[in-house]
């Protein structure tokens, strides 16, 4: 198997714990409480995809070429369809931005402002700004583009806070517990993408969390969540998506020609 079709293991994965995942908020319930049942064959079935398919993913990170020294010999692409995809995820964050600040003025109309969410509508808008950046202007340590990669990972950790609070409430952990695994793991993946900007590459760590995110958040788009959050979830996924594709396509040649050039 190519390793460019590692990515896409992934994305099926994540399209088959969905259906679980369905399936399991659809039926593995206690008749008397309304609560999902741990032992319930269908929530067996998926925490089993899940386990396996982070096994298998481990197996696909350790395969990972490691010749990417940089941010653009590890993710840049000319391909117009990578470039599309990332064009579509970026996008997809202001999107959420925008749902969010929509929500805010709706809630300030009637009194109960939050306050919260409105940092975390602006720090989208700023994530989605510098994920555009990344795509179409070379970064690189020296430059001041070195932080883009930390903004939208500093919105991952906002999220994260966001996803904890609203569910905090909640009696039972496995209406949520995936998508917080998700949050989680793109807060791990933006993280490790970061170190590619300062030349502390951890590829295999990197394509690990990232692979882990993409199913992950496509299981978690069954969940019964705000729309927001579902905008979030399928951005994250299609970004770390094409981020892997390139990963286990190294282009360390393109910047060879861009020298010779």
């Amino acid at each position: 198997m190519r390793k460019i079709l590692y990515p896409l293991a992934a994305l099926l994965f994540g399209a088959a714990g969905y259906f679980l995942r369905l399936r399991q908020l659809a039926e593995a319930r206690d008749p008397n409480t309304g609560m999902l049942l741990p032992s319930g064959p269908e929530t067996v079935h998926l925490v089993c995809l899940t386990l396996g398919a982070a096994a298998a993913l481990l197996v696909f990170a350790l395969t990972v070429p490691r010749s990417a020294v940089d941010w653009r010999s590890a993710f840049h692409s000319r391909n117009p369809l990578h470039r599309l995809l990332s064009c579509a995820a970026a996008l997809g964050f202001g999107g959420a931005g925008a749902l969010i600040g929509y929500r805010f003025w709706l809630d300030r109309r009637y009194g109960n402002p939050g306050i919260f969410r409105a940092v975390f509508a602006a720090l989208l808008v700023v994530s989605c700004i510098a994920a555009l950046l990344l795509l179409f202007r070379k970064v690189d340590r020296e430059e001041e583009g070195s932080i883009l990669p930390v903004l939208p990972g500093f919105s991952a950790c906002v999220w994260l806070v966001l996803t904890y609070h609203g569910n905090a409430s909640n009696p039972s952990t496995l209406e949520y517990i995936w998508q917080l695994l998700a949050v989680v793991s793109a807060c791990l993946a933006w993280y490790y993408a970061a170190g590619f900007v300062f030349r502390r590459c951890r590829h295999r760590r990197a394509a690990f969390f990232q692979l882990l995110t993409v199913t992950l958040c496509v299981i978690s788009l069954a969940d019964e969540t705000e729309l927001f959050q579902r905008v979030l979830l399928a951005s994250t996924a299609l970004w770390f998506l094409t981020q892997s594709a390139a990963l286990f396509t190294p282009s360390q040649y393109l910047g060879r020609r861009e020298e010779k050039a």
